[in-house]
């Protein structure tokens, strides 16, 4: 697919706060500087389904992902009563930032506790690892890097 250039991904449907994401991400990494690498490919991305397997666990010094929303959820059945952690890694590959979620609800259907979905938006990072996320859904693109 040929480069996407930023203007090209500001749409009318285009929310201040992914604006600004897109605006700091192309000032971040097309500078065309030393320091940092050049865009050369944008593809939209959208993922729903498990964890196990997907490209988002791997660590590529060549890709990025600029996310909109990341949900990650368990399965009920596979639901204890312990946290999910979902870490952030930025371009070199080190932890940026990680979410928690450690506060369980009761289900009274299936008579146990469950922990409610992470909801995730407008950011931007390399990799995530997952503790005791069994299910994602990915909304944004995939950026390739030279």
């Amino acid at each position: 697919m040929p480069r996407i250039e930023l203007y090209q991904l500001l749409r009318s449907t285009t929310t201040p706060e992914q604006a600004n994401l897109l605006e700091h991400f192309y000032r971040q990494f097309d500078n065309r500087s030393a320091v940092n690498r050049r865009i050369i490919d944008v593809n939209p991305l959208y993922y729903q389904g498990v964890i196990a397997g997907t490209e988002f666990l791997v660590y590529d010094a060549t890709k990025l992902y600029i996310c909109y929303e990341l949900a990650a959820s368990y399965s009920v059945s596979d639901c204890v009563l312990v946290s999910g952690i979902v870490f952030f890694y930025n371009e070199g590959n080190v932890i940026s930032f990680s979410v928690s979620n450690n506060q369980p609800v009761y289900n009274p259907v299936v008579l146990n506790y469950i922990i409610l979905p992470d909801f995730i938006k407008n950011i931007y990072f390399s990799r995530v690892a997952f503790t005791n996320y069994n299910y994602v859904k990915f909304n944004g693109f995939r950026v390739t890097l030279v």
